[in-house]
């Protein structure tokens, strides 16, 4: 039996308005005879698993789990003991791909013997218009510290869904089942880490269909604590590998503690004194570093979230400041 190029892995909670225009576009793809597909159905309690199964029936290609609802993470990490593809790719369920997405990041990744292959996606919006959200504006080949400083910079995106893997480089790399935010920003990161070269291919064709009730869009103390720790995370293990690159780290990690001191101050988030101490950590954060190690758009958070941190939070909500580059 020959074994896929590519296994595509979807974790899927209640997710049945959308499911089956996810899988229509995996079933678009170019290279659909070349993709293993496998959703994993995180316990949904709608007809989700219903409409997977469906198009499981249809093609043999495409693999259907149900399980105990066990998070985004456990639903990803059962997904990786299954694959078999030489690569691994992600995309969410209530999201879109063009039909040659797939196409696209494998030639890349082939083409330039890269571990990883990296892209920019759009995000929709309940008005219906899309934000472009393009980290890839032309080709590029990085070495794993040129690739890691890119992602601390935000010129790699840091979701899993705008990357292919190849299997290999992973070794063995699971998602952290602890967390219910920033849980691919840490295996994405690792991955980069483990990674010789990384392609970043230009465009967007990857759409994410923006839910203002999923858990990457809704702000909670949880979430916020989830996300200093990850920062926490992101800042050992630049320290331990790659430790030159350890001032782009601290930058990445006050421009997040920006948004979460921005979000509190908006009423997005109840009081908590763990704010007041993240609004002291950017109050002495030095702008020469800053200006130094950071892009001009974090740079220029920065400066705003020292003046005012509620100004800052009515500017956030400039598609400039939330979503480009």
């Amino acid at each position: 039996m020959t074994l896929p190029q590519i296994s595509v892995i979807i974790p899927a909670l209640n997710a049945e308005e959308r499911i089956a225009c996810t899988l229509e576009s995996l079933v678009n793809q170019t290279i659909f005879a070349s993709l293993e597909i496998i959703v994993i159905d995180d316990g949904s309690t709608d007809k989700t698993g219903e409409i997977a199964k469906s198009f499981a029936e249809k093609h043999d290609n495409i693999i259907v789990i149900s399980e105990e609802n066990s998070g985004v993470s456990a639903a990803r990490n059962k997904g990786l003991d299954l694959a078999k593809g030489e690569y691994i790719g992600f995309v969410d369920a209530d999201d879109v791909i063009d039909e040659n997405y797939f196409e696209n990041l494998l030639r890349a990744a082939k083409d330039n013997n890269s571990d990883i292959a990296t892209t920019g996606f759009t995000v929709g919006r309940k008005s219906a218009a899309v934000i472009e959200n393009i980290y890839a504006y032309s080709l590029k080949v990085f070495d794993r510290e040129e690739a890691v400083k890119a992602f601390l910079l935000g010129t790699i995106d840091v979701h899993v869904f705008t990357k292919l893997f190849k299997r290999s480089s992973l070794n063995g790399l699971t998602f952290d089942e602890k967390l219910t935010v920033g849980e691919d920003r840490i295996f994405s990161l690792m991955s980069l880490v483990s990674a010789n070269k990384v392609i970043v291919v230009p465009g967007c064709g990857y759409h994410y269909g923006y839910n203002p009730d999923s858990l990457m869009s809704t702000i909670d103390d949880k979430g916020s604590l989830e996300n200093i720790y990850v920062g926490a995370e992101t800042l050992r293990v630049v320290k331990e590998q790659i430790p030159d690159l350890l001032p782009y780290a601290e930058c990445a990690d006050i421009f997040m503690k920006c948004r979460l001191v921005g979000n509190s101050v908006s009423g997005d988030l109840k009081y908590n004194k763990i704010y007041d101490d993240l609004k002291s950590e950017i109050r002495s954060f030095s702008l020469k570093k800053a200006k130094r190690h950071s892009s001009s758009k974090h740079y220029y958070s920065l400066v705003i979230a020292k003046i005012s941190p509620r100004l800052y939070s009515l500017l956030r909500k400039n598609t400039f400041l939330r979503y480009k580059a």
